[in-house]
Parts: structure tokens; C-alpha cells; sequence
């Protein structure tokens, strides 16, 4: 999950440096560090951690054998 994370705020991280980097003015960084935020918390709750769950469902939650 770590990893994951790390990737994620990496490439989040560089698109939208680049992204602001194109506007004419100057952005404050606790602006940037916001939409950044933003958009990972968004693709971690509907995306990443969905699909995460779905791959690791079998361990998460094991299925109980009846003797």
C-alpha cells in the first residue's frame, strides 16, 4: 500500500506542478499542495483502493471452513 501511495503522490505531484507551472501568474504552494491533495484522496477513495480491495479480497477476508 506504501507504494502505491508513493506512486501515486509522485505522478499527482508532477502533473500538477506541470499543470500550474502554464498558468501566467504565480501560485502560492499551500495552493498547489491543496489541489494535489485533492486529487489523490479523490482517486484513492474511487479508484486505487477499490481495485486494491477487489485483488486482495481472498486474504482480507478469509473464507471460514466448517468442520
Amino acid at each position: 500500500m506504501t507504494l502505491v501511495v508513493f506512486g501515486l503522490v509522485l505522478a499527482v505531484g508532477s502533473v500538477v506542478d506541470a499543470a500550474f507551472s502554464q498558468l501566467p501568474f504565480a501560485t502560492p504552494d499551500p495552493v498547489r499542495l491543496f489541489v494535489t491533495i485533492a486529487i489523490e484522496v479523490a482517486l484513492m477513495t474511487w479508484w486505487v483502493m477499490p481495485a486494491i480491495t477487489r485483488r486482495l479480497a481472498p486474504w482480507i477476508y478469509p473464507q471460514r471452513s466448517t468442520t
